[in-house]
């Protein structure tokens, strides 16, 4: 059952460490929350969870776009309902051209993106190329990120959660950082 649009559901931590929340919005499209633990069939194939699937269906017609993330180190792909990649675009458009890092960025970030269309059944197909940039095994994460989702490998995401948990200090935030004025 489809939970109705605009409202907040906790689904659990299905034996996990983390429980996982998913906000139906109203309008535009879904928020994306949690991860989920997912196997890439031998064709590239990605099952994307039926939790997300509505939501996808409804903001985007099931099509979605799949790219690197040139500004980070992590070696993860960025899949983005349609919908949310043209925001995107159109903020990229807005950088000038004469700088020759937005240049770049824009070669790296859309020159490596790939137009993706969800089956009936719910399924994307990952590009060789895609996989092989992200090392992904068989067994993957997908990790809702409000707006867009990551696809990581999955041992490389715990070994990532792991080290972020080490590195991460919220007590020496200052009210400069944007996590300081985060209330949460």
């Amino acid at each position: 059952m489809t939970p109705p649009r605009g409202e907040a559901y906790y689904l659990g931590n299905g034996g996990g460490l983390w429980g996982c929340l998913v906000y139906f919005s109203r309008g535009s499209g879904s928020l994306f929350s949690g991860d989920s633990y997912l196997s890439v069939d031998d064709k590239g194939r990605l099952a994307i969870p039926a939790k997300h699937r509505d939501g996808l269906r409804d903001s985007c017609a099931s099509q979605m776009v799949i790219t690197v993330d040139p500004g980070s180190k992590e070696r993860c792909l960025l899949l983005y309902p349609q919908n949310e990649w043209r925001m995107v675009v159109e903020q990229l458009k807005a950088m000038p051209n004469a700088n020759p890092d937005a240049n770049t960025f824009r070669r790296l970030f859309v020159g490596r993106s790939v137009q993706l269309d969800m089956d009936k059944q719910g399924r994307i197909l990952l590009p060789g190329k895609h996989r092989e940039y992200a090392g992904l095994s068989s067994q993957v994460v997908l990790v809702g990120l409000i707006n867009k989702f990551e696809i990581w490998d999955e041992g490389l995401w715990s070994e990532s959660c792991e080290s972020w948990g080490e590195k991460l200090d919220l007590t020496s935030m200052d009210t400069e950082s944007p996590l300081g004025k985060l209330s949460y």
